[in-house]
């Protein structure tokens, strides 16, 4: 999924999706802070 991320593949928006919802206090995943950092890069690109 960080490897997607930091390749700007949409694919890794998909696989966060698929683990479905997690614990939203620490500890959390780190890998899922780098699609969240892709979505904000994508929403810089777009304009938004």
């Amino acid at each position: 999924m960080s490897g997607l991320a930091y390749r700007d593949d949409p694919r890794c928006v998909e696989v966060e999706h698929r683990i479905g919802p997690v614990d939203p206090e620490p500890p959390f995943d780190e890998r899922l802070m780098d699609v969240w950092r892709y979505q904000r890069r994508r929403e810089a690109a777009d304009g938004r």
